[in-house]
C-alpha cells in the first residue's frame, strides 16, 4: 500500500452503502460587543496639591514653635502705702466703722513684706501686724491681686493674733490707687476672750 492510499483512509468494502456525512454545524453570528463605556476624567483631589494658604499657615505655626521661650524679665522693686476706712464685721466689741493703714514692699519678686494697723478708732487701739505678701495675679500697671498672711497683736486685749486675706489694688491715675482688702484675724485671748475679727477696708494708696 502506497502512502497516498493510506492517506485516503480505510477502503470501503464493495457493495457497502456510503457513510452519511452529517451537515456542518450552524455557527451562530458573532455577538454584538457594546462600545466601551466612557471613563470620566479623574477627579481633582484637594490633597494632591496643597493650597498656598495652608502652606503659609503651616510655616507660621512651625516658626512659632521653633522660637525659644521668652525669658522672664527681672521685676523692679515695687510697693505701696495707704490709709482709709474699714468696717469690722465680727468681733468688733463696739463701733464697726474703723480706720486702717497699710504698707507693703516687694523686692523685685512675687513675694514681699507687709505692715498694717487695722481697726483703729478713738476707743480702740486696733490690731498691728506684719507678714508676707504674695502677688497672685497682675495686669500691671492697672490691677494687682495680692494674698497676704500676718501675725501680730491686739493692742487693746494685749493678745497675739494670726490671719490673712486678699488685697486688690486698682490704679486710678498716676501713682494713686484704690486698695480693697478683706481679711480674717483670729485673736487668741484665752477661752472667753478669743474672737475672730472679720473686716474689710478701702484705702487710698500711693504706688511705685
Amino acid at each position: 500500500m502506497t502512502p497516498a492510499r493510506r492517506a485516503r483512509g480505510p477502503r470501503r468494502a464493495p457493495g457497502a452503502p456510503a457513510l452519511h456525512t452529517p451537515p456542518a454545524l450552524h455557527t451562530p453570528p458573532a455577538l454584538h460587543t457594546p462600545p466601551a463605556l466612557h471613563t470620566p476624567p479623574a477627579l481633582h483631589s484637594p490633597r494632591a496639591t496643597p493650597r498656598p494658604a495652608a502652606l503659609a499657615a503651616l510655616a507660621v505655626g512651625v516658626g512659632l514653635l521653633a522660637q525659644p521661650a521668652p525669658t522672664h524679665a527681672e521685676r523692679a522693686w515695687h510697693g505701696s502705702v495707704g490709709a482709709g476706712s474699714s468696717v469690722v464685721l465680727t468681733g468688733a466689741g463696739g463701733d464697726h466703722l474703723r480706720f486702717d493703714a497699710a504698707a507693703q514692699l516687694s523686692p523685685g519678686t512675687r513675694f514681699g513684706a507687709g505692715l498694717a494697723w487695722r481697726g483703729v478708732d478713738a476707743d480702740h487701739a486696733g490690731l498691728v501686724m506684719a507678714g508676707v505678701v504674695y502677688e497672685g495675679a497682675a495686669a500691671r500697671p492697672r490691677l494687682v491681686l495680692d494674698l497676704h498672711a500676718s501675725v501680730g497683736a491686739d493692742l487693746d486685749a494685749r493678745a497675739p493674733l494670726a490671719g490673712g486675706g486678699v488685697r486688690s489694688t486698682l490704679t486710678v491715675i498716676g501713682p494713686l490707687g484704690l486698695v480693697l482688702d478683706g481679711g480674717a484675724y483670729l485673736v487668741l485671748d484665752g477661752i472667753d476672750g478669743t474672737r475672730l475679727q472679720l473686716q474689710t477696708c478701702a484705702l487710698l494708696a500711693a504706688r511705685w
